[in-house]
């Protein structure tokens, strides 16, 4: 998924997934993104539930 923004579909999308799900998290985001996002994603703080990986500069 790549967005900016937390109200576009493919968040939306992502948030109805059961199953575990990961996302790449670019190096621009904010730690008040990143909390935004986690929210969105996993709002009961389900253990497991959300794996995130930072991508490399280029």
């Amino acid at each position: 998924m790549m967005a900016r923004s937390f109200d576009e579909a493919h968040i939306e999308y992502f948030r109805g997934i059961a199953n575990q799900i990961g996302a790449k998290i670019g190096q621009s985001i904010t730690s008040d993104e990143l909390i935004i996002l986690i929210d969105t994603l996993n709002p009961n703080l389900a253990i497991a539930f959300l794996s995130a990986s930072v991508a490399p500069a280029t």
